[in-house]
């Protein structure tokens, strides 16, 4: 008899829940066989009675409701703006600071969306004359941001709607909604804040060139840069290009030219002085 004919008896046997010593079988096996048939019978039973376990384990687990993500989230909406179009994200993990874009690390930061250092030059400070419906008019071209920082963030007043903007500024560095965000902070009364935001979106630069030396050096981000502008601002008397400070150099008693010029060329956009970031008005 072989051992498949042995096991087959053996789980007959079994069926009955009764115990027949293997001598009494009037079958003949070698020490082999008996071994390998026993092994294959216990590992038979101790797969039965796991299963027969983990059947009454799944029996009292309540299945779990089943959940729409609308319902806790807010998803992305789709924009366009000058003929671009670009993802404005609502919630998620604030992985980069909203001014340098270094990667964040501790949970405090994650939470304001913040660097420990960037927070330092103006997160904390108290605001000054907030306007709220100036704020929301900042963000008119983006209902659906307004609609999410009233429900989410208005009931905790001034500071916890700078926390939200700051949040959305996080995770929209390289969007359009990051500049409108930083026009709602500062008329939230968070000036320094708004002006260290908008230093990450600066297109141009003017800063005094040394110590001894009272004149402006002008630098335009490479994206933004035209001959329009070039031909313009050397228009300016005195002014010429430096290729060892990498910029235009403009007299400083040239600068009320010079920031026509800005205006003219930028308005809408950000320009970092020596006084702060600051949005570029129409001419």
């Amino acid at each position: 008899m072989g051992v498949s004919e042995i096991l087959a008896m053996l789980t007959e046997i079994g069926s009955d829940e009764t115990e027949v010593p293997l001598h009494e079988l009037d079958v003949e096996v070698t020490d082999q066989e008996e071994g390998g048939a026993f092994g294959a019978f216990e590992a038979a039973n101790e797969q039965a009675a796991a299963e027969a376990a983990s059947d009454a384990e799944e029996a009292l687990i309540e299945p779990m409701p089943s959940q729409d993500p609308a319902s806790f989230a807010m998803p992305p909406k789709q924009y366009i703006k000058k003929g671009q179009r670009f993802t404005l994200v609502f919630q998620g993990v604030c992985s980069h600071c909203a001014h340098c874009g270094q990667p964040l690390t501790d949970s405090v930061s994650v939470e304001r969306g913040l660097g420990p250092i960037c927070s330092k030059k103006g997160y904390l400070e108290d605001p000054t004359d907030p306007d709220e419906m100036q704020a929301m008019i900042d963000l008119a071209e983006y209902p659906d941001l307004v609609d999410y920082l009233m429900a989410n963030y208005k009931p905790k007043g001034v500071r916890g709607l700078m926390n939200g903007l700051v949040k959305v500024c996080s995770l929209n560095r390289r969007s359009p909604v990051h500049q409108a965000c930083c026009d709602a902070v500062e008329s939230l009364g968070y000036r320094r804040l708004a002006s260290l935001l908008r230093e990450s979106i600066a297109i141009v630069e003017v800063s005094v060139l040394s110590a001894s030396d009272d004149s402006l050096k002008v630098w335009v981000k490479k994206s933004e840069w035209s001959w329009a502008w070039t031909n313009a601002v050397r228009g300016i008397p005195g002014s010429f290009f430096s290729r060892e400070h990498k910029g235009t150099i403009v007299p400083a008693s040239r600068k009320k030219e010079l920031w026509e010029l800005i205006k003219r060329h930028y308005a809408g956009f950000c320009c970092k002085t020596e006084k702060g970031t600051v949005k570029i008005p129409a001419p």
